[in-house]
């Protein structure tokens, strides 16, 4: 049996147990899974993971409560655990009050999306990886393999979601505290683009060996790659473009929802939910929007509202959580290759960490340099340069001092795998700024 049919045979089982004036709604979530854990090059574990949970929440009238299950994959084993967990869930909604915030999906909106698994298999993938990186000091994981989620409700919804991915992430090391970090993912393989990265890891640990430049604190001009993009723009997400932190005003883009504060009118910032590998659906039933610009020219637009806060304030739901899980820069003009000729004397940024906020109501962002970050005169790497902690604006980064966007773009998906492998992705270019403050 398919899993879209067993997991729609267990909806179906679950419309049976329910009791007078019930409803329910039942999120899938699985995985089928390859890992390899590499160490010098080398094959250091392999396994393989196939993981299949379900959530469902019971509901009478405005008392709900929710619990998660692992399932076996047989269907009477499963229907038994089902049984059992439906009336647990009884037992605790008794305890409960009403919840002013539910919102429930009475409309069904069903959709499926089954994507072919276009991918080698995952040894196919190893050989290449440990071709490509002959002599490197490599370590990393590599993850390949399908991705499911679904959605049923007791109003007929009946959503599937399955998508085959992988996902290369490692650093190559030429010392200790010298290192070149790197990312490979998406749904297609191409060992072209893979050679092309170690390449790019090579040159760059070359210059890695060179004596370092330590510069004193300052504002100073640089590109920053597509992987330090998303460490800021990411940032955001603590409730940058949240329907609930507006409204609440805790957001950091507060000055910006006033009109106090814009950015360049070159950014624009998409969840572009059609072309990322997200479902469709929430896991309340409701059909997600399929973009959503959150910031338009630099200015405020549209929010990311969960079903949630649509109750709460009185508006459609757009959004499963209120984060952006498909973010999306569009590209500029400035080509890669011309970046160090158009940056001339700077910084090269591939990698930040530990980035949090140091002033919320001003976007001000604090974190590291990491990972091969390079000291530029006249266009041309001359050392690598020391961990060192930035602390600047959003609104400078990306507002009065961005002096271009790249026109190639990076696909980056989350190598999170607490719980699950995650579908999310951004798809982001580099930028240059005139001026990013380093302060020790």
């Amino acid at each position: 049996m398919r899993t879209r049919d067993w997991f729609h045979a267990l909806a179906d089982a679950l419309q049976g147990l329910l009791g007078d004036g019930e409803q329910f709604l039942a999120a899938y979530a699985g995985e089928d899974s390859d890992f390899v854990r590499f160490n010098h090059g080398l094959i250091r574990q392999a396994g393989h993971v196939r993981q299949r949970t379900l959530s469902i929440d019971l509901i009478h009238g405005r008392r709900h409560s929710s619990a998660s299950v692992a399932l076996v994959g047989s269907l009477d084993e499963d229907r038994a655990l089902l049984r059992e967990l439906i009336g647990q869930l009884r037992a605790q909604r008794a305890l409960l009050q009403d919840d002013p915030h539910l919102l429930i999906c009475t409309d069904p909106a069903s959709s499926v999306r089954e994507e072919p698994d276009l991918l080698p298999p995952a040894i196919t993938l190893v050989a290449a990886v440990q071709s490509a990186a002959q002599g490197l000091d490599l370590v990393g994981i590599l993850a390949r393999g399908a991705i499911e989620a679904g959605c049923a409700t007791s109003f007929g919804q009946r959503s599937w979601h399955s998508v085959h991915t992988f996902n290369l992430d490692w650093s190559c090391y030429s010392a200790p505290d010298r290192a070149v970090k790197q990312s490979y993912a998406g749904t297609r393989w191409e060992t072209p683009e893979l050679e092309r990265l170690m390449a790019q890891a090579r040159g760059d640990l070359s210059a890695l060996a060179r004596p370092p430049k330590v510069l004193p604190p300052g504002r100073y001009r640089a590109y920053l790659a597509p992987a330090a993009v998303e460490g800021l723009v990411g940032m955001l997400n603590q409730g940058g473009f949240s329907c609930k932190s507006h409204r609440t005003r805790t957001t950091p883009l507060l000055r910006m929802a006033s009109g106090e504060q814009a950015m360049h009118r070159d950014v624009n910032l998409v969840q572009d939910r059609l072309n990322g590998l997200t479902p469709a659906f929430t896991a309340d039933g409701f059909r997600k929007a399929e973009s959503t610009t959150m910031v338009r020219h630099g200015r405020l637009h549209d929010l990311l509202i969960s079903p949630r806060s649509a109750k709460e304030f009185g508006l459609t739901p757009n959004a499963g959580d209120e984060y952006a899980d498909s973010l999306m820069m569009p590209a500029g003009s400035l080509e890669r290759d011309a970046v160090l000729t158009r940056l001339q004397t700077g910084l090269v940024i591939n990698n930040v960490w530990y980035c949090n906020f140091s002033d919320v109501n001003a976007c001000r962002i604090t974190g590291m340099t990491r990972f091969a970050c390079f000291w530029v005169e006249d266009g041309v790497i001359t050392a690598p340069l020391p961990v060192m902690r930035f602390d600047d604006t959003l609104y400078g980064i990306l507002g009065d001092r961005l002096l271009g966007i790249t026109r190639q773009r990076e696909l980056m998906l989350s190598s999170s795998t607490y719980g699950g492998r995650s579908l999310a992705s951004a798809l982001l270019p580099g930028i240059l700024v005139d001026g990013l403050a380093l302060t020790l």
